[in-house]
């Protein structure tokens, strides 16, 4: 094949440099290659920085646990589930929240300060209260998703019995 047959074909003249544009294209493939390997390899250092510190470096309570059996941990814990769905249900004037995000905030933040303490719990329970343990953290999460799902449908049924009862908007 001569010169002209394979400028035909669009290849290069034998013999002659390859075009700027190919060289181009070449540095900006590696550049978007390095780049990309640089958002891949910082993506895992994050999730081994997270992991670890979750890990070697639990944070701690910044106060003492305020029980010293497992039955009184268990107990405050259940306590603070109850609390936590009131005040889910009946932080508004007009007896709930119609968006779950606040009504699920205000869940997790009440149930949170007695939360801290769930590894001093397990630490103390044993045998048979471990598995009361077990029974109590599947009571919390489900409680959190009542609060969630139920969060606009209890707002409006209050209304509704409250209008049919007769009982004012501000009474709890």
């Amino acid at each position: 094949m001569d010169d002209q047959d394979s400028q035909a074909e669009g290849n290069p003249p034998s013999g002659t440099a390859p075009s700027s544009l190919s060289s181009r294209r070449k540095i900006g493939r590696r550049l978007a290659q390095g780049l990309y390997y640089i958002m891949i390899g910082a993506i895992g250092v994050a999730v081994v920085v997270q992991v670890s510190r979750q890990v070697f470096f639990a944070a701690t309570p910044p106060e003492p646990a305020r029980f010293a059996s497992c039955d009184e941990g268990l107990r405050e814990l259940v306590v603070a589930i109850e609390r936590g769905r009131h005040v889910a249900e009946w932080s508004t004037a007009d007896g709930g929240d119609t968006d779950e995000e606040v009504a699920l905030s205000r869940y997790r933040t009440v149930v949170e300060t007695a939360w801290r303490h769930r590894d001093a719990v397990a630490a103390m329970c044993t045998g048979e209260r471990r598995a009361a343990l077990d029974a109590v953290e599947r009571l919390r999460y489900s409680e959190e998703h009542g609060v969630r799902s139920q969060a606009g449908e209890l707002t409006a049924l209050r209304a509704r019995v409250r209008k049919l009862v007769g009982q004012s908007s501000d009474e709890p």
